[in-house]
């Protein structure tokens, strides 16, 4: 889950910090920005770690989702939306939707 933007040496968050949790042992923010692309506006919600998380990683999703729900930020009726962008000399897109 990502909002945020790349600078020389770290990510940089952007919106508004909602809150602090700590889920599957390791700190976020959670950050609310809204998007501006598309037909209309909707918002767009990132966790952001404190501290550097291994790559690769696994991460309970449904951990996050609840954290959402519980804290009013979805319903639980929204779509779940993924991209994947490779480049390995030539870019491929994955997007892949599914219900919460």
């Amino acid at each position: 889950m990502h909002g945020h933007r790349r600078s020389r040496r770290r990510w940089r968050q952007r919106g508004v910090r909602l809150d602090t949790v700590t889920l599957g042992g390791v700190t976020w923010d959670l950050y609310v920005t809204t998007a501006t692309w598309g037909p209309e506006p909707w918002q767009y919600l990132a966790y952001f770690p404190h501290t550097v998380v291994p790559s690769p990683a696994t991460l309970d999703l449904r951990q996050f989702l609840d954290h959402l729900k519980a804290r009013g930020s979805i319903t639980g009726h929204e779509w779940l939306a993924s991209e994947v962008v490779k480049k390995s000399g030539v870019s491929e897109r994955t997007v892949q939707t599914a219900p919460i």
